[in-house]
């Protein structure tokens, strides 16, 4: 059975997007919850934790209630109770993203996902946008959609995709594998 310890490192893992093995991995998740919650946890706290470095005993529980509140739980002992009564259908994802209402008109992005689909959007106000070229995908250059949200590594949901003179759908990229992205102000 996997402890509760495990479960929330595999969250986190989770959350941020990528594996926590190595030196600069511990850095990068320091600095994230830093960001995110404004207090420090040590990269050398973070390694005990993950078993990368020598365990000096337990953790303290300071110390986990500040790692489930960087996955959204008020603190450790809910999280353990959230473990223990099911498998949670829902995280906090906390991977690099754009909330489109912080974009302004005339900002492009360019998108690539798997295997090698890729295209450049243009916002244009009011949550929509136009696609500007294509490559290797259904969507076509003039294409028009509405978007809220683009999250690095998750799939990109769009709707109302207007497509020459059809009827307007709902369209998803990057299913299996997510998104990648650039924004050009």
């Amino acid at each position: 059975m996997i402890s509760s310890i495990e479960k929330l490192r595999q969250l986190i893992e989770k959350s941020v997007g990528r594996y926590i093995k190595t030196p600069k991995d511990f850095t990068f998740l320091s600095e994230r919850i830093y960001e995110r919650l404004h207090v420090q946890i040590s990269p050398t706290t973070l390694k005990r934790i993950w078993g990368y470095q020598q365990d000096e005993g337990p953790s303290r529980i300071s110390t986990l209630d500040i790692l489930a509140q960087f996955c959204a739980y008020p603190n450790w002992d809910s999280f353990v109770k959230d473990c223990d009564n099911s498998s949670s259908q829902s995280a906090v994802i906390l991977r690099r993203s754009i909330n489109v209402d912080e974009l302004t008109k005339g900002n492009t992005i360019q998108l690539t996902w798997a295997p090698d689909r890729s295209c450049e959007v243009e916002y244009l106000g009011n949550h929509q946008f136009k696609i500007l070229w294509a490559r290797n995908t259904k969507l076509k250059e003039g294409n028009t959609f509405k978007c809220d949200v683009f999250i690095e590594n998750e799939p990109l949901y769009i709707y109302e995709l207007i497509q020459d003179n059809n009827p307007s759908v709902c369209y998803v990229a990057g299913s299996k594998s997510g998104i990648r992205f650039e924004l050009t102000l």
